[in-house]
């Protein structure tokens, strides 16, 4: 391996003068000159003519991912789902669903109700609804009705129930002769041709119509034809016109429950009262802890049943009240 030994200063004065010596090198003829150019340019064009082509190229491949960046982005972009109205709690029977552009899939209990969708129950079947807050809404036998918004739905035909325990849960029932709206209530809307019949159980509801407004309270039965006539009756919360809403009703969870919290829920499901026997019978009540389910068992047998795993037994009172007492031992 040769080394080169770095130059030094006097090396260079060395270089230079040779260099002067030799003198300036002569010039090729003119034409030779522009053969040269001539090629030297062909060659600096088709180097930049490569440049701009690999640019385009590049400025295509980029357009080309923006566009299948947008595509993605487009085919990953959801809809946003549909406002829910309500819950498909119960079904007795067979509901039938729709909308403005057909019939739907069978529903089933835990399906969801959004705004547009309507449903219809036949001779043989009842339904019941919840929404998130709590209200219920139980159709009876040959019901169709629109849900039109969270808070509004239109009777088309048959019977609803409505069992608002929250005075904020609004809803407004939208018939041919008028709307009925609720305060806190149980109510019951029957839409027939020729009548609108509208019976308070508990709290109190509002009609109105382009013509009137009135107000009906727990207890009230309000009937308007067709002419407009209305008439006020009264109406128990136990009389036999409230009976079919027990069928559509859900079966409550007992599991882990206080006896105190099923009683309740008797109460308000059938419209009569729990009277305890002894404060005694009340605190037992309340510290009882069911276990097991009373799912398929009607109102009267499942109380039946509950009590017997309990100290607590009912007795006959001479009201339409649930009497409840202890057992002796």
């Amino acid at each position: 391996m040769n080394i080169i030994p770095d130059s030094s200063p006097d090396d260079d004065r060395t270089i230079g003068a040779l260099l002067r010596r030799a003198g300036a090198r002569d010039l090729p003829p003119a034409h030779v000159q522009k053969i040269v150019w001539t090629a030297v340019h062909a060659d600096w064009q088709d180097m930049m003519d490569g440049r701009k082509q690999r640019r385009r190229r590049i400025l295509g491949w980029s357009v080309a991912a923006g566009v299948a960046i947008v595509a993605c982005i487009t085919m990953f972009v959801v809809e946003p789902a549909p406002m829910t109205v309500a819950t498909i709690e119960h079904i007795d029977g067979r509901l039938i669903a729709s909308s403005s552009k057909g019939a739907l899939p069978a529903i089933a209990p835990g399906g969801l109700v959004v705004p547009g969708e309507s449903l219809r129950t036949d001779a043989h079947s009842r339904a019941a609804l919840r929404w998130p807050g709590g209200l219920s809404l139980r159709l009876d036998h040959e019901t169709a009705i629109t849900l039109q918004s969270p808070t509004r739905l239109a009777l088309v035909h048959g019977t609803v129930y409505v069992d608002a325990p929250d005075h904020d849960d609004a809803l407004s029932i939208a018939t041919s002769f008028g709307t009925v709206h609720h305060i806190g209530t149980q109510y019951m809307v029957v839409a027939r041709p020729g009548l609108l019949d509208v019976s308070i159980r508990e709290g109190r509801v509002s009609i109105d119509s382009n013509e009137s407004s009135l107000i009906a309270s727990a207890g009230e039965r309000i009937r308007v034809n067709a002419e407009g006539t209305v008439e006020r009756t009264t109406i128990s919360a136990t009389d036999d016109s409230w009976q079919w809403t027990v069928s559509a009703t859900p079966a409550f969870t007992i599991d882990n429950q206080p006896l105190a919290a099923f009683l309740a829920w008797i109460s308000r499901q059938t419209g009569r009262p729990v009277v305890f026997a002894s404060p005694q019978a009340r605190t037992a009540a309340s510290q009882v802890i069911l276990k097991g389910s009373i799912e398929g068992l009607d109102l009267d047998t499942a109380l039946s049943v509950v009590l017997s795993t309990t100290r607590l037994h009912r007795y006959p009172t001479k009201d339409d009240s649930i009497g409840i007492a202890l057992t002796k031992p």
